[in-house]
């Protein structure tokens, strides 16, 4: 797609991926220059939080574990592939 915006149909027509960032660089675009999620797309997961807050029934401050969806990009290697999609939340340590 970045090609695309850079070229004609007729010069991309049979060209292949890599001759496509050949012919960008000539042109002073570079692939690795672009933002994470132009080159390996968004991901979804759920992300576990945790804040305060009251319980009416016991009548005092609590810890509430809560969980919201998060978007991040990243390259999704092979050995990261089975762990990322068996894993429910996104790793609380990580900034991907």
């Amino acid at each position: 797609m970045l090609a695309q915006a850079h070229f004609g149909h007729e010069e991309l027509q049979g060209v292949s991926a890599a001759r496509c960032l050949e012919m960008l660089e000539r042109k002073g675009v570079l692939w690795s220059s672009t933002p994470s999620f132009f080159r390996y797309g968004t991901y979804l997961k759920r992300a576990e939080f945790y804040k305060a807050a009251y319980n009416p029934f016991l009548g005092q401050p609590v810890v509430a574990r809560r969980t919201r969806t998060e978007m991040r990009s990243f390259e999704l290697t092979a050995e990261r592939a089975s762990q990322f999609a068996l894993a429910r939340f996104w790793p609380a340590e990580s900034n991907e």
